[in-house]
């Protein structure tokens, strides 16, 4: 956990824009009249955008919003928007979306989702989906990119950690896509934490009324006892097998402890987290308090960026293939591959455990062939592994398969498979044409071959 320092002239300004929002009015959300002033009514700050948002419907007939930099991007934000619930839309964040594509170098994709009380739980939640299975299916069609990190705010990070669970556990293709979380003062608990029951109604932004009036409108008639069910909390769910998260919250958010416990289960559970807490902070201020709000947006936006910057399945095997195969540095083994690899088919045969893969590739690289060259021609990836298509090619200057050297120079197809996990190659699969490569070497011909 990160408590984060800012500056004195910082906390002025916040404890004077917090006073003003003491005096505000908060309209009752339970009523139509209350719903639709805080429909019409804006929370965001007002701040510049560089970018043209374009709306996509997608084959549901449902709606999101892309914003992408110029450029080849790194990887693709799917984003959630808040709103208790009952209200907002993709577009009130243009501006957090706007800085986060172009500072990360990403596209953001915001989706729409049905609002209560008009369509109650599982409507937000069911669009959510849809919207993210139908990215792990096009991102790389649409963006290039595999990497796909899941975002919300309020609500919307409520929304994201279910979308998260609902993917691992009903779709498990379209989750691998996911690579991270970035969850902003999210609800994880339904029932309330200690830090919403110890709210009142003069807390600022979320006032305890609202807290109540919205899980009422969304989730209308459950008990705490029915809402802290894992089906309706993700703070009590199974967390295994998820990506790394940043959970991100200000401490006068009556919110906080869903992000304090939220991330101490993720940690738990096997996961990486990191949690940011930012001091004079209220409920929404990332995007409704400048002097804090655009600190925590850049700490995020880095977050994510470095997230992205991080070694994926594809540049791992690239980089054995450039630095080990063909540039012979067999000291990157160590960082490339896991302890207790295995190493599949091929003319080097089957090898357990890196030390036994390093005694292997070091004989290849001064036995049978010397010059050997290895040509990539396709690289696919899904998940955590890599399908490689490539040439290789070399001079026979040793004994190969009983054949005397020749001198011959052959080039011959092959394919890899290779299966990646925490930034290391943790099993192998490699067939090449063997029969080709002796046809070359005139070891063959074709009338032996013939029946």
């Amino acid at each position: 956990m990160t408590y984060e320092r800012i500056q004195q002239s910082t906390v002025d300004a916040m404890k004077a824009i917090n006073t003003a929002l003491a005096a505000a009015k908060y309209p009752d959300p339970s009523t139509p009249e209350g719903l639709e002033v805080l429909r019409n009514a804006t929370f965001q700050a007002p701040a510049p955008t560089e970018l043209t948002p374009v709306d996509r419907t997608l084959p549901n007939g449902q709606v999101v919003r892309i914003i992408r930099p110029d450029g080849p991007v790194n990887g693709v934000v799917f984003h959630v928007h808040g709103g208790g619930f009952v209200l907002g839309k993709p577009s009130d964040d243009d501006a957090i979306n706007d800085r986060l594509a172009r500072t990360a170098q990403v596209a953001v994709v915001s989706t729409t989702y049905r609002l209560a009380p008009e369509h109650p739980f599982p409507a937000n939640l069911d669009d959510c989906l849809t919207a993210a299975r139908w990215l792990a299916d096009n991102v790389e069609a649409e963006f290039g990119t595999d990497r796909i990190v899941i975002s919300g705010y309020s609500a919307g990070g409520y929304l994201a950690a279910q979308t998260l669970l609902r993917l691992r556990d009903l779709h498990p293709e379209a989750f691998r896509r996911f690579v991270g979380a970035s969850l902003v003062f999210g609800v994880y608990d339904l029932s309330r934490t200690p830090s919403v029951r110890r709210s009142t109604p003069d807390t600022i932004v979320l006032p305890s009324h609202w807290t109540r009036q919205f899980t009422a409108l969304a989730f209308p008639g459950l008990d705490d006892e029915r809402l802290r069910s894992p089906e309706f909390s993700p703070l009590h769910a199974d967390l295994t097998g998820l990506p790394p998260a940043l959970f991100t919250v200000g401490d006068l958010d009556p919110l906080l402890d869903d992000s304090l416990f939220l991330s101490a289960r993720w940690t738990a559970a096997g996961n990486e987290s990191d949690l940011s807490v930012w001091p004079h902070s209220p409920h929404g201020f990332v995007g409704m308090t400048p002097p804090t709000g655009l600190l925590a947006q850049a700490r995020i936006n880095a977050w994510i960026a470095d997230l992205l910057a991080a070694r994926t399945p594809t540049t791992v095997v690239r980089a054995f293939i450039d630095e080990v195969v063909n540039g012979g540095d067999l000291d990157r083994i160590d960082d490339l591959w896991a302890p207790d690899l295995v190493w599949h088919g091929g003319s080097l045969g089957e090898v357990h455990g890196i030390e036994d893969y390093r005694t292997m590739l070091t004989a290849a690289k001064t036995g049978s062939f010397t010059g050997m060259e290895l040509t990539v021609h396709e690289l696919i990836a899904a998940g955590d592994q890599v399908v490689v298509r490539f040439t290789n090619s070399g001079t026979q200057d040793g004994p190969f398969l009983g054949l005397p050297a020749t001198g011959k120079h052959a080039e011959w197809l092959g394919v890899g498979i290779y299966t990646v996990r925490n930034g290391r190659i943790t099993e192998a699969w490699f067939a090449e044409d063997v029969l080709g490569m002796l046809l070359q070497l005139g070891a063959l011909s074709l009338g032996t071959l013939t029946p």
